[in-house]
């Protein structure tokens, strides 16, 4: 792992600015809470650091996202229609046999999951390749996507280990 990467990490982990959180990278609870994983924590880390030279270095909401998915995908079928309607996007993100809704289907629309860069559990490549990580590093001998997860393991105990292991 990038040693400079790993610094600023740990710094993000330990500093109390981030509600930890389970199953996706980034999300909101049923509190309107904003909560993160510790890979959601570095990918909000490359975002600080790259959001004035990368202009799509951002997160997408869940519905935000669909819906672009959806403005896309039909575009990309319909290809001599200018602008796709908004009824059409609606129709398109609430359709069960929608290919978009299929996708997503096993994605907690509760827990409101931010998407970054069509991720939401793994870190995207763009973020692999800046940190020098693969895309589901593991820290005691654990899948990070897993470590709190199912451990229960807090962002002290994650970023004890990244300081260590990576």
């Amino acid at each position: 792992m990038n040693f400079y990467v790993k610094i600023d990490w740990i710094d993000y982990l330990n500093s109390g600015r981030y509600d930890q959180g389970s199953d996706y990278m980034r999300y909101v609870d049923g509190n309107n809470i904003d909560r993160y994983d510790a890979l959601g924590v570095l990918c909000q880390l490359f975002i600080d650091k790259h959001s004035h030279n990368i202009s799509n270095a951002d997160w997408w909401d869940f519905y935000d996202y669909i819906e672009k998915k959806a403005h896309y995908n039909l575009q990309d079928k319909f290809k001599n229609i200018e602008e796709v309607s908004d009824e059409e996007v609606i129709q398109m993100t609430k359709d069960g046999e929608n290919d978009i809704y299929k996708y997503y289907k096993g994605i907690n629309p509760h827990k409101k999951p931010y998407f970054f860069y069509d991720e939401t559990m793994y870190l995207p490549k763009v973020v692999c390749d800046w940190a020098e990580l693969s895309k589901d590093p593991f820290i005691m001998g654990k899948r990070m996507t897993s470590s709190h997860d199912i451990f229960n393991l807090s962002f002290e105990d994650i970023s004890k280990a990244i300081d260590k292991e990576l």
